[in-house]
């Protein structure tokens, strides 16, 4: 097996965890009154999974963004921006909130007049890791679109402004 099919079942592996991760997710987001509505064989997986999201995400999350920041430094800042707080971010607001808030158990406030949550915090979260994981599938499609097939890791020329410049520059036009 050469290296790059390696590295191909890698990422593959990392995108089924993620689908697991997804599933798992959902459970976890669910309410006991929902859990108990579901069909049995249902709810016994959606038993199995609580906490699972929440114990397995870090770690996937971890791997998955290191060999991002490796072979995708394009495509690697708009994944961790999912999961990290921006630092210049002066209040935690539904358009604010991160992978980590949630993690952290910190929520963005009430609305000020009606004392009820106007946003769906569950749908955030879920939101943020789906593009996570479609960002993971985009460089995978990417990979194997560059020449990754025939055994050779062809990097894309518009990777960088310089690549661009330098792909625009040969061929005369964009």
């Amino acid at each position: 097996m050469t290296k790059l099919r390696s590295l191909q079942n890698i990422l593959q592996s990392f995108l089924e965890q993620g689908r697991q991760l997804e599933l798992a997710l959902v459970f976890e987001l669910m309410s006991e009154e929902q859990v108990a509505d579901l069909p049995l064989e249902n709810r016994k997986a959606a038993e199995s999974h609580r906490e699972t999201f929440k114990r397995d995400y870090l770690g996937w999350h971890s791997n998955t963004s290191t060999l991002m920041r490796q072979l995708a430094p394009d495509m690697y800042e708009e994944f961790v921006s999912y999961f990290l707080v921006n630092p210049k971010r002066r209040a935690l607001e539904p358009v604010t909130q991160q992978l980590r808030d949630w993690f952290s158990g910190r929520t963005p406030s009430f609305h000020q007049y009606g004392g009820k949550k106007f946003f769906n915090g569950a749908a955030i979260i879920s939101a943020f890791f789906s593009h996570q994981l479609m960002i993971l599938e985009a460089f995978i499609l990417k990979m194997e679109g560059s020449g990754a097939s025939n055994g050779t890791l062809v990097p894309s020329p518009f990777n960088s402004p310089a690549g661009m410049a330098v792909n625009v520059g040969s061929s005369g036009r964009w």
